[in-house]
Formats: C-alpha cells, sequence, structure tokens
C-alpha cells in the first residue's frame, strides 16, 4: 500500500467576476514521496467556472516534476492546457501496481484543448531504460490521439534494444465502448515475453525469454482477452 496525505496552504482572492487560487508553500505525501508546489502557481477560474486560467501548477520531487500549464475554456481562440511530465521515475508508481515492478524514466508531453466540445487531446512519450519485473525492455516511445468522431483514443508505441525494434504496439482504447475497451496489436521482435505477464494471471508465472509474433489485447478494461501466436526462444 501507500500512504498519501496533504497539508494545504493557499489564498483566496475574488476579482471582478472571477476567483483566483494560489497554493502555497504546502506539504504533499504522494506516493510515498515529498512533493512541493511552485511558489508562482495561480488558478484563476471565471465564466461561471467554465474557464480555468492555470500557471505553474508545478509539483516536484528532485528531478521529477509534473506540471500544468494553460486554459480549459469555452473560448477555443484560449491556448490549450498542456500537460508536461519530466524525469518521472517509474518506479514511484510501485505502491499502486500490484507487485508489477516497473523501471525506467518516463517523460510526456500532452495537450488538451475544447474540453467542451468537440474535444482534442494529443500526447507523446518517452521511457528512458524501461524495465519489467527487473528485465531490461528497451527505450520506449509513443504517441496517442483522441478521435472525437469514434469517441477512442489511437494509440501507437514503439520499443527498441541497441538499436532494433524489438516490439510495435498500435490500436486504440475505448473507455465508453460496452464491450471493446480495448484494441490493440502487438508485433513481438525478439521481444521480451515476461510483458504477457500480466495478462495471465495465476496461468504462468516468471516467464523468460524473448518472442517473436503477433498478440492482439481485446476486451474490456477489467476482463481483457489477449490472443495470438509467438515463438518463444530461450524461454523458461
Amino acid at each position: 500500500g501507500t500512504s498519501n496525505r496533504a497539508a494545504i496552504n493557499g489564498s483566496l482572492t475574488f476579482l471582478p467576476r472571477a476567483v483566483e487560487i494560489v497554493f502555497r508553500q504546502s506539504g504533499l505525501h504522494l506516493l510515498d514521496k515529498e512533493w512541493t508546489i511552485a511558489a508562482d502557481n495561480s488558478v484563476r477560474i471565471s465564466d461561471y467556472g467554465r474557464s480555468y486560467d492555470i500557471k505553474n501548477l508545478t509539483l516536484s520531487n528532485g528531478p521529477q516534476v509534473i506540471d500544468a500549464q494553460g486554459f480549459i475554456s469555452t473560448d477555443a481562440a484560449k491556448p490549450p492546457l498542456k500537460l508536461t511530465v519530466r524525469n518521472f521515475q517509474l518506479a514511484t508508481l510501485s505502491s499502486l501496481t500490484g507487485g508489477q515492478r516497473l523501471g525506467g524514466r518516463l517523460n510526456a508531453e500532452s495537450t488538451v484543448s475544447d474540453v467542451y466540445g468537440p474535444l482534442a487531446l494529443s500526447t507523446a512519450l518517452t521511457v528512458d531504460t524501461l524495465t519489467y519485473q527487473g528485465t531490461l525492455i528497451g527505450q520506449a516511445k509513443g504517441t496517442g490521439a483522441w478521435d472525437n468522431r469514434l469517441g477512442r483514443l489511437g494509440v501507437a508505441l514503439d520499443v527498441s534494444r541497441a538499436g532494433q525494434s524489438v516490439l510495435t504496439v498500435g490500436g486504440y482504447l475505448a473507455p465508453g465502448s460496452a464491450d471493446q475497451q480495448l484494441n490493440l496489436t502487438g508485433t513481438l521482435n525478439d521481444a521480451p515475453v515476461v510483458l504477457a505477464q500480466p495478462f495471465l494471471g495465476t496461468l504462468m508465472r516468471d516467464l523468460g525469454g524473448t518472442g517473436r509474433g503477433e498478440l492482439q489485447l481485446t476486451g474490456r478494461f477489467t476482463a481483457p482477452n489477449l490472443l495470438g501466436q509467438v515463438d518463444v526462444s530461450n524461454g523458461r
């Protein structure tokens, strides 16, 4: 488990047709780490709670930074909300992953606009030295973009080791779908087969070796289906 607690200090200023919130130095204990809020932050709320002007809303723990800047607004001409993650250690999530050990340094940037419709969302990420259960997976790069017409997030991911692509993943996530929230296809080219372990439950543990083939992940988030065929080398 993990312990999270917060001692939030701040100020609330009433402006003409707006309210501004500034978070002062506060104690945030999240994911078993102490985080600091940037001193020059502000969140200005207007338009009867429909417009948010967010400035320097930044959490940091050493080199780890999570930052939000920009607008949530009914005015499409306003700059989009930009969410940035820098030097985030995936091991920080260990208390949330139910014994699944992740490692690596995540950098990501997302932009969100037209929250009140039609939504525009895009993201790009990299993970340096991604590991799973102590096994080196590789260097990961991925992108995502929201498709309003179809109501789903298109995703593309590539993982490489020693300059060679070992895993590509493409497809979509559809949170609003009744039965097909997941539709992802992964192509393995000497990829560590330990990546399949989270979807095999108690059927197999401590997987080893590398695999070539194709896997498809479908179904709901709560009950995923993994199908495909993989040839394993040096397996256990």
